[in-house]
């Protein structure tokens, strides 16, 4: 997920609510992206939270429809979300990353 500055944290509350993400990380964003390609991901400013988490399939949905019901990501400069699917990841990382649940990395 990308968003504003500063918005992720909402975001990440009101979507761990209801346990739909196992792990997330913010990484603090400042790019270089002409405006074109700001206007194709419908971004407005270049200093953006780029949140990486770790969800199972059957969160994606719900996580979507928060995303648009609570904050909008449909309109202009709100932020842009995709998943991509872990298909090929190990049984020991994801216990790895099951436990690690609600620590800080």
């Amino acid at each position: 997920m990308i968003t504003n500055r500063h918005e992720s944290d909402a975001i990440i509350k009101e979507i761990s609510i209801n346990d739909h993400m196992l792990k997330s990380i913010t990484f603090m964003g400042h790019g270089t992206a002409t405006s074109e390609i700001l206007d194709a991901l419908n971004l407005e400013a270049s200093d953006k939270d780029v949140v990486l988490a770790i969800v199972e399939d059957n969160h994606v949905q719900p996580i979507f429809e928060i995303l648009e019901e609570k904050f909008q990501f449909s309109r202009k400069g709100k932020g842009v979300a995709l998943t991509v699917a872990l298909n090929g990841i190990s049984a020991q990382t994801f216990k790895l990353l099951t436990e690690v649940k609600g620590e800080e990395i």
